[in-house]
């Protein structure tokens, strides 16, 4: 976990969920040549699971790059089917998120990139998150915050989040004081991150990978206008 061979800053990257795309994601994000020689990243996740998704993509020699560390947690303590929900990998991709936000609170890390994680998995193992928003909120004291998504020179962020489309429109429609504040918000943020570029407010966003933890019920589509 220690990188002693340059000064270039350390992030912790969380492995997601190992029923899911996370690991593939964080080893292919990593063979990307931008990702060489910027930072050092440090994997947070189960050793013994990443090293296997690596060789099947064959990109094993990822793990042995040295601006390349695993913070191996070893939590994956059962079989686990891949492309289906359950609390063996829900608990352990919400461990990571625990795991990174104590190594950056400790200075031992930079920053956090987390990988995707599924709300019904971490439900089912036990945490009741509806995303990584709100519960690095929580793990982080923090009571005011909101999403965002930085591309390219737009800054996006979001009126609502983590919510069924119908529970959405209810919420947002006539909140003049939420606009207002997230506006607030907003140019507050964006200009102590000394960011460039339009920014803007989406009414109501849709999540995936929320299962029937926010379905709509009886799983009808609801059907609107853009």
């Amino acid at each position: 976990m220690v990188f002693d061979a340059n000064d270039l800053p350390t992030i912790g990257i969380t492995m997601g969920d190992a029923a899911g795309i996370g690991p593939e994601i964080v080893l292919r994000s990593l063979e990307q040549r931008e990702a060489v020689g910027k930072y050092n990243a440090l994997i947070i996740g189960d050793g013994s699971h990443l090293r296997s998704v690596a060789s099947q993509f064959g990109v094993s020699h990822i793990l042995e790059r040295d601006d390349v560390a695993v913070d191996d947690l070893g939590n994956l303590t059962e079989p686990i089917e891949i492309g289906t929900d359950n609390a063996v990998s829900g608990r352990a991709s919400a461990e990571y998120i625990e795991r990174a936000v104590r190594l950056w609170q400790d200075g031992r890390i930079d920053a956090i990139a987390t990988a995707p994680i599924s709300k019904k998995a971490i439900a089912l193992g036990g945490y009741d998150f509806p995303g990584h928003t709100e519960f690095l909120a929580k793990l982080t004291n923090t009571e005011r915050f909101a999403m965002s998504f930085f591309a390219g020179e737009l800054r996006v962020i979001l009126l609502s989040t983590h919510l069924p489309l119908t529970k959405a429109i209810v919420v947002v429609a006539g909140c003049t004081w939420r606009i207002l504040a997230n506006r607030r918000e907003t140019s507050r943020e964006i200009t102590v991150a000394a960011s460039r570029g339009p920014s803007s407010m989406p009414r109501m966003t849709r999540s995936s990978g929320t299962a029937s933890i926010m379905g709509v019920p009886g799983n009808k589509r609801p059907r609107f206008k853009p």
